[in-house]
């Protein structure tokens, strides 16, 4: 299978073509080329999203160590065992494309968005391994005896979340080494989990991920939890918890993904943490494919929203309940959908706009702005929506205006308030067309 691929939408801002690469890369050599290599095409929006160009001297020295261990051989008369940590979700390659994105700035006092191709990337997740290590790397020495260890199916059965970090604190790990010690290692009656072939993959797993400016956590009917624990530690930091069994979490860029066994019930948690929109996918995967997916498509979002769903028994959720202004009480349920539903978003604006404490006037006054461009869209008329839309952006924008300017006699909107409201309009605009 390939490290690294090329869907044929990243020529939009990567011709990989025209920079020398396949639309596979699947040999090492390849590999080092790509990421040493210094083209990476138009970069837009974060940076972030952008694959790291290694320095040259560094990855050299490193390919030299590579190349040293690579031709490696134990001595004939070492015997060698592999302990082959198995059945925990784990990268096996990268599949680039490009995506747009709504870039936004304030220039002269007028914020506006862009609608521009940005690099993205998906993740392909295999079975095979242990989190960390995928089996032809864990794998790598010739005449030596391999032992399987069963981590899903151990996992499953303990409610424990053994992977390649904590392997050798797994007492069917531990039984194997000391077996082999202690000589009285017999292939006809291994330890439970532990075979000599690699096991089958069998199961499904279930694939969360979210993309902008808010956080996900997962909790398990026991109320197990993975995610990132925003309870601060004593040197000051975050960190990382798989409590549920067969979890992982993983963050690349501003994409958060959490990973879960298909079959069982969830109580799904994101929470806003910037003025934007995201985007929520729920996939289930069988043998690196997904098989089944639904979506809730460019979502409203400032730091106050929290959003929750459940997925219970392998079926993924079609609604998504949203409380806009955090008070802990949901103000309107959405339905997901594989693209992005106006009205929804006009909705989900209209409580971001009550959640600002308004006079009464002031809040009616935009209400109704965003009322007429919801009954515009549910009588077909998208194109009289987004030029109302751009007008009602122009105005907020003078009067944003004249608050920098020092003139905000009413102060009936903040400054803050506007750009979020401007924000929110310009996304939509977008989004529309």
């Amino acid at each position: 299978d390939p490290v690294i691929s090329f869907q044929d939408s990243i020529n939009q801002v990567f011709n990989y073509s025209l920079a020398g690469f396949p639309q596979y890369i699947s040999t090492y050599n390849g590999m080092f080329g790509f990421l040493t290599s210094s083209n990476r095409g138009i970069i837009v929006g974060e940076s972030t999203n952008v694959p790291n160009s290694l320095r040259s001297s560094l990855a050299s020295n490193a390919n030299l160590s590579i190349n040293l261990l690579s031709n490696f051989e134990i001595s004939s008369n070492i015997e060698v065992y592999e302990i082959i940590g198995w059945g925990e979700n784990t990268i096996k390659g990268v599949e680039y494309r490009s995506k747009k994105e709504n870039i936004c700035s304030t220039q002269n006092s007028i914020y506006s968005c862009q609608n521009q191709s940005v690099w993205d990337r998906k993740l392909s997740m295999t079975r095979d391994g242990d989190g960390t290590v995928v089996i032809p790397s864990a794998v790598n020495q010739a005449n030596a005896s391999e032992y399987y260890l069963n981590l899903f199916n151990q996992n499953a059965g303990f409610g424990t979340n053994f992977k390649h970090h904590n392997i050798l604190e797994s007492s069917f790990a531990l039984d194997i080494i000391s077996s082999i010690f202690t000589e009285n290692l017999s292939t006809t009656s291994l330890p439970e989990y532990v075979s000599t072939q690699k096991p089958i993959v069998a199961s499904k797993s279930l694939q969360l991920s979210v993309h902008s400016p808010v956080s996900i956590e997962a909790f398990d009917t026991q109320g197990r939890f993975t995610g990132i624990n925003t309870a601060l530690s004593a040197d000051g930091f975050t960190f990382v918890k798989e409590e549920i069994p067969n979890s992982y979490y993983l963050e690349i860029a501003d994409d958060k993904y959490i990973g879960l066994e298909e079959n069982g019930d969830y109580s799904i948690i994101l929470q806003g943490n910037g003025v934007g929109t995201f985007t929520f996918d729920q996939e289930i995967i069988q043998e690196g494919s997904v098989i089944e997916s639904k979506s809730f498509i460019n979502i409203p979002t400032t730091p106050l929203t929290e959003a929750s769903l459940s997925i219970n028994g392998g079926i993924l959720s079609d609604n998504m309940n949203m409380d806009v202004d955090g008070n802990g009480t949901t103000d309107l349920q959405i339905q997901s959908s594989n693209e992005f539903n106006p009205i929804d978003y006009l909705n989900v604006m209209k409580f971001i706009i009550k959640s600002f404490g308004l006079e009464r006037s002031q809040e009616t006054d935009l209400i109704t702005k965003i009322d007429n461009l919801i009954k515009y869209i549910q009588n077909g008329d998208i194109q009289k929506a987004a030029s109302k839309a751009e007008i009602f952006v122009k105005k907020l924008n003078l009067k944003l205006a004249k608050i920098d300017g020092g003139e905000n006699t009413s102060r009936k909107l903040t400054e803050e308030e506007m750009l979020i409201v401007i924000q929110n309009l310009e996304e939509f605009i977008l989004n529309l067309k």
